[in-house]
């Protein structure tokens, strides 16, 4: 892959086939190629959550609020991980 979109697309085709790593590392490199694209750090941060990386999830939404014009979305989405963080704690 030589462009973001490239990456991103490699990256949506590993997490189908459950190959995680993979997909992180091409998920990593379409939001360095293009920091700005707000679709490929949702889906980066969505990824993570997924994962149960619930810092490095709220890391990426932080940053797509950054971007975003409707920053709100992403406070709510911040709240929702650290509650699935909190419960997860508790079991």
């Amino acid at each position: 892959p030589q462009t973001g979109a490239d990456h991103f697309m490699a990256a949506v085709a590993y997490q189908e086939l459950d190959s995680n790593e993979t997909a992180e590392t091409h998920f990593e490199a379409a939001v360095t190629m293009e920091p700005s694209n707000e679709s490929y750090r949702r889906a980066y941060a969505d990824f993570l959550r997924n994962c149960g990386r619930w810092e490095d999830a709220i890391r990426q939404y932080q940053l797509c609020r950054l971007i975003s014009k409707t920053p709100e979305l992403y406070d709510r989405l911040v709240e929702t991980v650290r509650r699935e963080r909190d419960r997860g704690k508790d079991h």
